[in-house]
């Protein structure tokens, strides 16, 4: 296996949106940036939250990274933050219990566990306002849509956007 330090380097935004405060229309996108090459691919799902459409995002995002690379994942998630990186190996210990119960969305935590495992993965937090933030906002608005419009889509490349001619 080759060293971390060998590995593309993948920055991964994901983001998941419901069009309710609980469950209902949900969606959710990813955003893959490699070189000068972006990735995008939404979808959604007619009875979910927010959080299980950014695991959701997450998972596929990964999932479309096809050789083992570096990725930081970009997200203002702090439930996707905190459940990679300080939940999940306790969940997995105590047989995906809780003080409360059973895990929530234990399944997509399993999926998202066994996509991350593929790739050497860096969870990062970002803030409105930091200097990822306009990037993430795409990401933001394409989950957005297709929470609303019930629509989704392949990944899709392309090439960076170009500035308008003077």
């Amino acid at each position: 296996m080759e060293p971390a330090w060998k590995l593309k380097k993948v920055a991964l935004f994901v983001h998941g949106a419901c069009t309710t405060d609980r469950t209902g229309l949900g969606g959710w996108a990813s955003r893959l940036h490699f070189n000068d090459v972006v990735s995008e691919t939404f979808g959604c799902d007619s009875q979910a939250t927010a959080n299980q459409m950014t695991l959701r995002a997450a998972i596929e995002g990964l999932r479309a990274i096809r050789q083992r690379c570096r990725v930081t994942v970009l997200t203002t998630s702090e439930y996707l933050q905190n459940g990679m990186t300080r939940w999940l190996p306790n969940w997995k210990t105590n047989g995906w219990q809780t003080k409360g119960g059973a895990v929530k969305n234990q399944e997509l935590w399993k999926e998202l566990g066994e996509a991350a495992g593929h790739h050497v993965v860096r969870w990062w937090l970002i803030k409105p306002g930091s200097s990822d933030f306009a990037e993430y906002q795409i990401c933001e608005k394409l989950a957005t849509e297709a929470a609303v419009q019930q629509v989704s889509s392949p990944l899709v490349r392309k090439s960076p956007e170009q500035p308008a001619a003077a």
